[in-house]
């Protein structure tokens, strides 16, 4: 897939996330935001599919709601307060309790348990980069930032614009991955090679610039993930696992740290080969 490409379809399932623009009451929506977020959106939904088709899934991706133009619909909400009251540190609670309030008197654009919260940055430094509110995530919702640059035409560039790029809209894409259920982690040693930084490491900094990629434990968790299946099951229910016995040792003549155990869980677990 070509860095700059933004042509592809876009792929709408029973659930998909929920992109949200949430607009304090002191500032307005940037310019084109509406068009140059889609074609990210997009971007990233093949870029998902590519990476779990790599790893042994097939084509699967998250959902994303059409906006019934072959563009991604994002649900624009304007914040009842100034963006004082929505900072970086403890500004999501606020954030989230507005959102909910919209999705309570709107219910149908409610379509899953995953929300993307993007926010149009606060100031932009004499340097050009931008500052805002949240940006990590909470849970199945995570928070990002929009910025007059924030446009695929950046995507692989490699010159100030293009590097300060590369940080904000890998941040959003690594975000993403949080409200995806993805924790952190690191790719093995062995792939560095070979296939880049892992997103959920350090990928924020290098996606569309030099290989970055999903891992293949990112893959497992999204392989079961709510908007990666299109169907209507039940996701994310109670269950209650402990591990009972755990061994590790290493292996000289394989070169490898061998992990054993057992565990109990009262759901039934699905067995991955992650090798």
């Amino acid at each position: 897939m070509s860095v700059h490409d933004s042509t592809a379809e876009i792929i709408t399932q029973t659930r998909n996330v929920n992109i949200v623009y949430f607009v304090p009451s002191d500032l307005d929506t940037l310019v084109g935001y509406q068009k140059r977020l889609s074609d990210l959106l997009l971007w990233t939904q093949e870029w998902y599919k590519q990476e779990m088709n790599r790893n042994g899934y097939g084509y699967k991706t998250f959902g994303l709601a059409n906006d019934g133009s072959d563009g991604v619909k994002i649900i624009t909400i304007r914040g009842s307060l100034p963006k004082s009251g929505y900072p970086y540190s403890g500004g999501s609670g606020a954030v989230a309790s507005e959102v909910n309030a919209y999705f309570a008197a709107h219910p149908a654009d409610n379509t899953s348990d995953h929300t993307l919260i993007i926010i149009p940055r606060y100031s932009i430094g004499a340097n050009g980069t931008p500052s805002g509110g949240p940006f990590y995530g909470t849970g199945r919702w995570c928070y990002a930032l929009d910025y007059e640059e924030m446009d695929i035409q950046n995507l692989g560039k490699t010159d100030a614009v293009g590097n300060r790029f590369s940080v904000w809209f890998g941040g959003m894409v690594h975000e993403l991955g949080h409200g995806l259920n993805l924790p952190h982690n690191r790719q093995k040693v062995s792939e560095d090679a070979t296939l880049g930084m892992a997103l959920m490491w350090a990928g924020n900094g290098t996606l569309g610039k030099s290989p970055t990629f999903l891992t293949a434990v990112d893959a497992a968790i999204l392989n079961t993930n709510q908007v990666f299946n299109n169907n209507s099951n039940t996701y994310y229910g109670s269950v209650t696992s402990s591990i009972n016995k755990i061994h590790a040792s290493y292996s000289s003549a394989q070169s490898s740290i061998i992990v054993s155990g057992k565990f109990t869980s009262t759901e039934q677990c699905n067995e991955y080969s992650l090798f």
